[in-house]
């Protein structure tokens, strides 16, 4: 949700939680969120560039890392795992 936030802080404040989750896992993890590409947008949810967060996880947590954004759901997915 992004409420009343700015979306820039709000993308921080998911890197943040993404290096503290990645801190304290063994195998890997993964995530979701609403695409940006959305054709149905609401102001209080946050939506996302997927390649955004591909390219930071590949360099702050391990560059194995996948993306699924199968349709028809307006989402995608980010898997990182250990290396």
């Amino acid at each position: 949700m992004l409420m009343s936030a700015d979306p820039e802080e709000w993308a921080a404040y998911v890197r943040a939680s993404l290096l503290q989750l990645w801190s304290r896992t063994r195998k890997g993890l993964g995530f979701n969120m609403l695409s940006i590409a959305a054709d149905e947008r609401y102001p209080s949810l946050y939506y996302a560039e997927p390649e955004e967060f591909l390219d930071y996880c590949a360099r702050s947590l391990s560059p194995l890392v996948s993306l699924s954004d199968d349709k028809p759901l307006p989402d995608w997915t980010i898997f990182v795992r250990r290396a």
